[in-house]
């Protein structure tokens, strides 16, 4: 089966919405104020796009998935979790992505958060 670029793209998105009106309703049941923000982008780095909305939106937490490669991995592949760690503005909460059966699943809920109060960015 062939797919164009149009399609691929459409997948994505529609996958990455799936992903964040499932994360926000999470956070929303934990009794926290959350918005998201999904966006396209082929030409610039993930870590400064997240680091810019989360100025414009003046955001108390950003809170990104992280494989938590290291070593040699992570040096060949690079790590926006670990830039954005180091550029952004608020704190940033890293949930740990482990594989289950070949597949990312988030590695738990992020309790600590579920006492906070203000906007996040996930």
């Amino acid at each position: 089966m062939e797919f164009a670029t149009g399609d691929i793209a459409s997948v994505l998105i529609d996958a990455g919405a799936k992903i964040l009106a499932e994360a926000k309703a999470r956070v929303e049941a934990s009794g926290v104020t959350v918005d998201t923000f999904l966006s396209e982008s082929f030409g610039s780095r993930v870590c400064d796009f997240v680091v810019e909305q989360a100025k414009l939106w003046n955001a108390d937490l950003i809170v990104i998935g992280t494989h938590g490669r290291r070593g040699v991995r992570r040096l060949y592949i690079g790590s926006d979790a670990e830039q954005i760690v180091r550029t952004a503005p608020v704190p940033v909460l890293l949930v740990r992505i482990k594989e289950v059966n070949g597949s990312a699943v988030s590695a738990g809920r992020s309790e600590a958060a579920s006492s906070e109060t203000g906007r996040l960015v996930a």
